[in-house]
């Protein structure tokens, strides 16, 4: 399954666009809330801190917490781990490219292609989703994969603090056990407009519980 995100990040807002079997789906967050818009029924939800405080709170009270993950690298792993060149290279999206293995103590490994033609690579990304999604978070939002998990960008951000790891940037991330590939595609640098960070004009919202 080959799968599109947009991510588009301006101080401390962020939004994912992203392709489902619904349609196209954004989810934003904001200091103060968060958004999940569904453009094909052109209508939104709205989220706020408070609402989730409360979330979380009667969530906590029936036991239906998910657990928090093991941490997949520990500090000490980290700090062991080791980046060997393959010799491979390629042109990934007009950028060149060269292939990195990565080796974890435990046997775990990953292979990341890097660039010198890109200063925005895959570990600054992942860092600008980490810093918005510990903000403002569902129940569980912090558990698990996918779009809006964050075991696999706190993985990935472990290994950009490793020592030795190359001071480049990161395009692509394969998972020789999964044979998952993550590609970024497209780096723009340009302004983005504070309308990205609000619903959308002329869409519904969904009435919700917890709502104030």
């Amino acid at each position: 399954n080959q799968q599109q995100m947009k991510i588009s990040a301006s101080g401390g807002n962020l939004r994912l666009d992203m392709q489902s079997p619904q349609g196209e789906a954004s989810v934003v967050w904001t200091d103060t809330m968060m958004l999940m818009i569904m453009h094909a029924q052109r209508m939104y939800m709205e989220f706020t801190q408070q609402m989730m405080e409360r979330m979380q709170g009667m969530m906590g009270q029936m036991g239906n917490m998910p657990d928090a993950p093991e941490p997949v690298f520990d500090e000490q792993d980290v700090a062991a781990a080791t980046f060997e060149r393959t010799g491979n290279t390629d042109t990934i999206n007009g950028m060149s490219a060269f292939e990195v293995q990565v080796t974890i103590p435990d046997g775990d490994t990953a292979m990341l292609w890097l660039t010198e033609d890109s200063d925005i690579g895959m570990f600054e990304v992942m860092s600008r989703m980490a810093d918005a999604l510990s903000n403002m978070a569902l129940p569980g939002m912090n558990q698990g994969g996918g779009a809006t998990g964050m075991a696999d960008v706190h993985r990935y951000l472990a290994l950009a603090r490793a020592q030795g790891m190359p001071d480049v940037a990161v395009i692509r991330v394969v998972d020789p056990d999964t044979g998952s590939v993550m590609t970024i595609t497209e780096v723009d640098t340009s302004a983005i407009p504070a309308s990205m960070f609000a619903a959308p004009e002329g869409y519904s919202k969904q009435a919700m519980p917890f709502q104030d």
